[in-house]
């Protein structure tokens, strides 16, 4: 299952929604006491490794933030591992409505 989150639904077809013509993941780091993972683009189950891998090479202790905020499309697979990154103390930020009804399963 795909979902997907537009600011503007009136603008988009989602027959344009297709794996080979979708944007890839973008994560990108910054650090000044915390570290924030920033993700942009769509996420998709397979790209749940190569996040876990950078929060796991953080030093232990460190607070880990998941910006969410340019994040356009998920799976079932990522609203799972937002919800075990949130349980594990992992906080995420700019985390849009749908997603966040996902996660809590309200």
């Amino acid at each position: 299952m795909i979902y997907v989150w537009c600011l503007d639904c009136q603008s988009v077809d989602v027959a344009d929604f297709t794996e080979d013509r979708l944007p890839m993941l973008r994560i990108t780091r910054a650090a000044n006491g915390e570290v924030v993972f920033k993700l942009s683009g769509r996420m998709g189950g397979e790209n749940i490794g190569e996040l876990e891998t950078l929060v796991s090479a953080e030093p232990s202790g460190r607070h880990i933030v998941v910006d969410l905020k340019d994040l356009t499309l998920v799976d079932q697979d990522v609203v799972s591992f937002l919800r075990h990154c949130e349980a594990d103390g992992i906080q995420l930020k700019n985390c849009p409505p749908y997603i966040r009804k996902w996660i809590t399963g309200a």
